[in-house]
Order: structure tokens, then sequence, then C-alpha cells
């Protein structure tokens, strides 16, 4: 163990895919016309019956705390914030988790206006009940949730009522009654460490956090449901509190991101059930702790949004996904005379128009860049035509409910297009955002054959 003690639009990336090449997962800023508004030490769940993921609460300004009580939800394309009949009180440093088997959020404690908090809500889409079981942990903060799917349970570990000592004990909650279970072993008590299920192993996954010593940890745990386990792997995130945990499910690994030491970090790490591998995604968010994250399995992503950065920056107000790098394939060469179709795979705008923005040499289009963010794309130049210049103008097609597509172009049987190259970038379309483009992917470059 590792112990320290602290001191303080969407983007579609396009690749032409080499033999033996291995894609790689990335993070990619949302660009929304709606957006959630900056929030920190909120709490998140991914509604999978819905589709949704689903924060609620958090602090809306740093020193003092804001706290708030609204509810929002992501769907993948815009935050919505809804207005239910009831809602729980404000509160910052409370935990959600997704009952699978119930469909409902489940939501216990944290911090109130007027101190640790001790309820139990759900909400089922549309509103918040509270329940009252005869049996409950104790009102506190800091804690951390997860879904056991293989279980059924709800699993909760540890936390503070705000003053010493912290607690050790495990609960779980099976959408009637919380439960105190009695392992023969626990970790130390902690606060802001992080859950996530790890479905591959049928575990519970925690990491990181501050121990009853006060000094910040290291430490991965697993919870099978009867006994608390420890596994030491070689290598492992540096011990940090408040970071983002969430199982990806394209690879079968729990993503972590984030969280504090004397600063906030912007490292993003993958549990693989034995090790965990540091990931070297670009571009990344900016470092924050006390973030809201979870996997939307639909778009294959995983969503993260707001947090704090360092004291003095205060609190983010930005969405982002970490997914399958994009791919763009074609069968090569392209020739002049012949029609070649591109495909787009693992993009994330379901269900949009897009058109092939395409340019010839140098071009318009920046070449080599990838995951371009738009406003830094000054060089790009578009019209109902397309990208101009270009000698392909037109193209495009819709993407389908898994964010893939294909267009074909024809390349003129011009001999002077022989050994120039071609550079194309898929454009996906939104009337309501800046200059109606969404995203737009890095770019598919190659030497036109003859």
């Amino acid at each position: 163990m590792t112990r320290a003690t602290p001191g303080a639009v969407l983007l579609l990336a396009m690749v032409v895919v080499p033999t033996g090449w291995s894609q790689q997962r990335v993070w990619s800023p949302r660009q929304v016309s709606a957006a959630a508004p900056a929030r920190g030490f909120a709490a998140s769940a991914f509604d999978t019956a819905r589709n949704t993921l689903v924060v609620f609460g958090g602090t809306s300004t740093v020193q003092p705390f804001t706290l708030t009580a609204d509810t929002f939800e992501w769907d993948g394309l815009r935050w919505t914030q809804r207005s239910p009949a009831n809602s729980p009180p404000a509160r910052v440093y409370h935990a959600l988790s997704y009952d699978e088997r119930r469909q409902e959020v489940i939501l216990f404690g944290g911090q109130g206006s007027s101190g640790p908090l001790g309820d139990t809500w759900v909400w089922d889409g549309n509103d918040w009940t509270q329940r009252f079981p005869s049996v409950s942990p104790a009102a506190r903060a800091y804690h951390a949730m997860a879904y056991d799917r293989q279980r059924q349970r709800t699993v909760l570990f540890s936390g503070s009522n705000l003053s010493w000592p912290w607690y050790q004990d495990t609960w779980e909650w099976d959408g009637a009654n919380w439960t105190r279970v009695a392992p023969p072993t626990q970790p130390m008590p902690r606060v802001l460490h992080s859950m996530a299920y790890f479905p591959p192993r049928g575990v519970v996954v925690m990491y990181g956090g501050q121990d009853s010593s006060r000094l910040f940890v290291d430490e991965t745990w697993e919870w099978d449901g009867a006994a608390w386990t420890r596994p030491t792997p070689p290598a492992a995130p540096s011990p940090r509190v408040g970071a983002s945990l969430a199982y990806h499910g394209d690879k079968s690994v729990i993503v972590l991101f984030g969280g504090m030491f004397s600063a906030a970090f912007a490292d993003t790490w993958e549990w693989d059930g034995v090790q965990w591998t540091f990931a070297s995604p670009s571009p990344v968010p900016p470092g924050r702790y006390g973030a809201v994250a979870g996997y939307d399995p639909i778009r294959r992503a995983v969503v993260l949004h707001g947090g704090a950065q360092n004291r003095p920056a205060g609190l983010l107000g930005d969405t982002w996904e970490y997914s399958l790098d994009p791919m763009v394939s074609a069968v090569r060469p392209l020739r002049i005379g012949a029609t070649h179709t591109l495909t787009l795979a693992s993009a994330a705008d379901a269900n949009r128009p897009f058109v092939l923005g395409t340019s010839l040499g140098t071009g318009p289009i920046p070449i080599g860049t990838r995951r371009l963010h738009l406003s830094a794309d000054a060089l790009l130049q578009v019209s109902a035509g397309g990208v101009l210049p270009t000698v392909f103008a037109g193209y495009g097609g819709v993407l389908d409910p898994f964010g893939a597509g294909a267009a074909s172009i024809t390349i003129p049987r011009i001999a002077a297009l022989v050994g120039v190259a071609l550079h194309t970038a898929f454009i996906t379309l939104d009337s309501a955002a800046p200059l109606g483009i969404r995203s737009v992917s890095n770019t598919f470059s190659v030497v036109i054959a003859p």
C-alpha cells in the first residue's frame, strides 16, 4: 500500500487502420446546446432502462458551498433538468446507484444544510419517492455505493458523520431494506473513495480515498458478497480522493479518471480485474475531482461531467465521453475513375445527418490532426456543398443508432489527380449547434492511385 499525506463536441476521430492496429479509447468533449450547470460533488447513476445518466444535487459554488436539489439527465445528446413533484433535500457528498432489477435509482445520505443525512430515496424516471426501511445505515456523507448486478444488491461502504470516528461498515440494499453484513475482514474506514461494479468477475471494485489515519491511499479492494479482498497489482494510480470510476463495457475495464491529492489529477487508468494500466489518450479533460460519471451502453462511452478544479479555479460544467476511437476504413488503394466507400465506426452521434468534407493537396482540412476541436478548426470552410475547395461535394447520409455511417465517393478520371493527397472528414450536422455543425472528425488522408 502507498499512503501519502495531502498538501492540499464529442469529436469523431478518423484514422487509417493498418494491419494489426489496436483500437484505442479516447476522451471527446461534447458540445451541447443545452448544458448542465457547473457542479461539484454531486452523484450520478446510469439508468439503463431509459438510457440516461441521472445526476442529483451537488454544489453550484465553492467557498462556501451552495447546496442544490436539482435533478438533471443526460441522454447522449443534451442535458435536461427534470421537475419532479417530490425531491430529496439539497445535499453534497451523497451516493447514487442504479438498481437494474427494479429499474430505479437509489440515493442515500450526504451532507445537507444541517449536517449528515441518513435518508433513502428512489427515482423511477418521473419522481423521487422516499423510502422508510426499518433498518438503515447511520447518517453519513463521503461514502460510496455500487450495484452488484449478479446479486441484485446495492453495496454501500464506509463514510463519515462529519465527526470522528469514521464508519467501517458494509451495507446492502435489496430494494426494500438495508442489511448490514459482517465480512471476516474489511478495509480501513475511509471517505471520498470510489466504487464501481466489475461484471466479468462479479465483484464491486473500490479504489482510493482517505483512510482513518487521515492518509490518502492507493488501495484496490473487491467485494464479492461475502468478503472484502485486496488485490496487489504491480502498479496503481497514485493516492487520491474524489476520483471518478465507471465500468466500460466495450473492453471490460473499469475506467478511473482524475481525483485529487495536493492538486486535481487529469490522468486516466483502466482496471482489467488483474492490473491497473495507465492510458494516455489525447486530448484529456481538465483535471478535476468530485465529478460525476457513468457508462452509457448504447453509445458505448463513459460519460464524465463537472467536478472541482484546484480550489482557486472553482467548478466545471463540461461534458466528456470516453469511448473507442472512432475509425474510418476504406479498401485501398483509392484509384481515379472508381467509387470508394468510407465507413465510420464507433462514433457516438447516433441518428445524426452527416456530410463528407473532402479536399485535395494541403487543402483546408488540417492534415494529421486527431479529435480536432471545432473551435480550433479555423481552416475548415463549410458551405451547402460541403467543404471547399472540393471536387467531391454533396456526399453524406445519416449515422445509424450506434453512431456508425458509410458514404461513397467517386474519384473523377483525371490523370492529374494521381499522386495527389485526398483528405476526407465526417461532419455531423445539428441545426441547433454553432454554424450548424455538431462535430468534425479528424482527417482520413490517402494518396490517390492511378
